[in-house]
């Protein structure tokens, strides 16, 4: 089995803003492959759809906990369903991805990502995989907060579904093989055009 949980806030207050990329991320995933829902809130404090990729089970988890408290329902869906801690991909915005980028790593230090904190403290480890979704540092003296909690602009709108689209097929590589190969074919690519093409 593995797990793919996309941190963000729950509520429509919090749906289109940049600091619900990974929810963004794993909607989209579970929209292309007919994810049903299975598990619901309480037990593990989060919304559980599940679906079927190469012959493994796959869960998709939205947390409910808000973004700071995410380890407790990151915690809860692992110990529920005994998932090993390198079977469960993490996905969450991040500042210092820039747009249109995603950036895949086996483990390593949360980056000041309140999510990925809050993880690592309830699992006991740094070493878990985790996908960041670039949206860039705050413009315009914009305070960080404000940033994160603010909604896409058009034009950023229009990258992020296509970095989703790019994160989700990155979740599929790596469900169909292994998180080194993920990371050297997408960590790389940028859906934006390079600087002077």
């Amino acid at each position: 089995m593995k797990v793919i949980v996309g941190l963000g806030n729950p509520g429509p207050k919090y749906k289109a803003t940049r600091h619900n990329a990974g929810w963004m991320v794993i909607g989209n995933l579970a929209k292309r492959h007919k994810a049903k829902a299975k598990y619901l809130v309480n037990r593990h404090r989060s919304i559980i759809e599940t679906m079927t990729l190469n012959g493994e089970e796959v869960l998709i988890v939205y947390p409910l906990t808000f973004m700071n408290l995410s380890g407790v329902a990151v915690n809860a869906v692992r110990a529920a369903f005994d998932v090993n801690i390198k079977d469960i991909l993490v996905i969450c915005d991040d500042i210092h991805v820039p747009p249109g980028k995603v950036r895949i790593r086996p483990g390593g230090a949360a980056g000041g990502q309140n999510g990925l904190k809050s993880i690592e403290e309830h699992l006991g480890t740094k070493e878990y995989p985790r996908m960041r979704i670039g949206i860039g540092k705050p413009t315009g003296g914009t305070d960080q907060i404000d940033w994160v909690l603010g909604a896409l602009s058009t034009d950023e709108q229009v990258i992020m579904a296509a970095t989703v689209d790019m994160a989700c097929d990155a979740i599929e590589h790596w469900l169909a093989g292994d998180l080194t190969a993920t990371m050297a074919k997408f960590n790389g690519l940028s859906v934006l055009p390079e600087a002077g093409e």
